[in-house]
């Protein structure tokens, strides 16, 4: 029986250096390579629990209160004979005690009929493929999380990649709300790629993300993916700031630095830059991103956008209004209008009440009350809350010139 998180990351390490070592199961890796996978929104990958991040480091399924779920459609603008168009689907369980599981489907085709006819018309594959992901993440304590996953590849139009599977293996560390830390091990059994001479290197990366504000105002990550063999580097530079209630500006750059004969020995260097802006809502999301790279020999232009199903409540742009009603009916004394003007003052402090709505029946009072009243409503209103009236009946003198101080008079 597991006592500890010890024996539990002893366990999972083991399980997963077990299942790394099979080699029946595994007949090749899935190239990481640009044109091979449909383009992602930006994303930090030491800092963000997206669904669609359990393709490259699944731990990260673990930072998520619920179920989460995202679709995301990108078009890529090339006249390289490439994959231009893509499809994504991505979800991820609630916890289930310190487990989570995921699912991912992507899809990549070319975005233009006469690419297809052409690469028919010389007997070449058209470059139609997807691949599955399946995950699994472990929540080890309050700071800490492990995961796996398989990734496989349908290609029934290209025998290079058709029936290909790779795994990879992630870490994500978060001991402190003004940094994080990630590992990650890409294509980690580093098998063939068909009758092609050469296998899929395995990749391995590291990460950290800060919050100079402790809190998700402002996050900044940096990821670096390297090459085992090759010594290919990616270094990423992912940006996010949320300047208010539901609204997120995300930045991305990619710098790709390529040694011997990295990207088809046309670049030494490749750049890709990603911009996107996210609206929040608080079971969904919508998003939209802005790609543009400077490849020697396919530069291209590309957008992703999708949308974020979610179980967990996120703060939203549209923030729900909470008025309370209070009765002003009759004749008011001085005991009711002090229990009035007491209650009026709490709500002043009370951040989840937005504001008040008075219904107004035959209402009297002494004068000096009226005007007690009155500075109530002037000191609400002056606290940013909301003062409403609703009058029903004839109306008498010492409501008509209260209310005419609220907000709204009806």
């Amino acid at each position: 029986m597991i006592k500890n998180n010890k024996q539990l990351l002893f366990v999972f390490l083991f399980s997963s250096v077990y299942f790394f070592s099979t080699p029946a199961f595994f007949k090749s890796a899935y190239a990481q390579t640009l044109q091979e996978r449909v383009l992602q929104p930006p994303a930090g990958l030491s800092s963000q629990g997206d669904p669609f991040l359990m393709s490259m480091n699944p731990a990260l399924m673990a930072l998520n209160k619920s179920w989460e779920g995202i679709f995301y459609h990108t078009e890529l603008k090339t006249q390289e004979f490439i994959a231009g168009t893509g499809d994504a689907f991505y979800i991820s369980s609630p916890p289930l005690w310190i487990f989570y599981l995921g699912f991912g489907f992507e899809n990549t085709r070319p975005n233009d009929d006469w690419k297809v006819r052409w690469l028919q018309s010389q007997g070449k594959q058209t470059g139609n493929w997807s691949m599955l992901t399946f995950a699994l993440a472990a929540k080890l304590g309050e700071v800490a999380s492990l995961g796996v996953n398989i990734r496989t590849f349908v290609a029934d139009e290209n025998e290079t990649f058709h029936g290909l599977t790779s795994c990879d293996t992630g870490l994500h560390l978060h001991p402190s709300p003004y940094f994080s830390l990630s590992a990650e091990v890409i294509d980690i059994n580093t098998p063939r790629i068909g009758s092609l001479e050469g296998s899929i290197e395995r990749t391995w990366g590291v990460g950290v993300a800060l919050r100079p504000f402790g809190k998700n105002i402002l996050t900044i990550s940096i990821d670096n993916l390297l090459a085992q063999t090759s010594e290919n580097d990616v270094i990423r530079t992912y940006f996010e700031l949320r300047p208010m209630r539901g609204l997120v500006l995300q930045a991305l750059l990619e710098m790709w630095i390529g040694k011997e004969g990295f990207m088809d020995d046309r670049t030494d260097v490749a750049l890709q830059a990603s911009f996107g802006l996210q609206f929040e809502f608080p079971y969904f999301g919508v998003f939209g991103t802005a790609h543009i790279a400077n490849r020697v020999g396919s530069p291209y232009l590309g957008f992703t956008a999708g949308a974020r199903i979610s179980g967990q409540y996120y703060l939203s742009m549209m923030i729900p209004r909470r008025i309370v009603k209070l009765k002003l009916e009759g004749n008011l004394d001085g005991e009711e209008a002090v229990d009035l003007l007491l209650y009026l003052n709490s709500i002043q402090k009370e951040p989840s009440i937005n504001g008040v709505l008075f219904e107004v029946k035959n209402f009297d009072a002494m004068p000096g009350l009226v005007q007690e009243i009155i500075s109530g409503m002037e000191q609400l209103k002056s606290s940013g809350k909301y003062v409403f009236c609703y009058e029903s009946g004839l109306g008498t003198p010492a409501s008509a010139y209260a209310c005419s101080h609220a907000t709204a008079y009806y």
